[in-house]
């Protein structure tokens, strides 16, 4: 197997790992959701990091 063929699969884990996390994370905020309401600082917290995310994935950086 060359060393392109193994990067290659390496990003593809690293996407799979990154979808993973976010899936996680979206779980997570909707807990919390849950749990503290509609309104607060926590409420807007998550907010602030999810548009944070948002911004990141646009931009397609890292």
């Amino acid at each position: 197997m060359s060393a392109r063929m193994r990067q290659g699969g390496l990003r593809r884990q690293r996407g799979v790992t990154a979808i993973e996390y976010a899936i996680l994370a979206a779980a997570l905020a909707a807990t919390l959701f849950a749990v503290a309401g509609d309104e607060g600082p926590l409420r807007n917290a998550i907010d602030s990091a999810f548009g944070r995310v948002e911004t990141t994935i646009a931009e397609g950086g890292e």
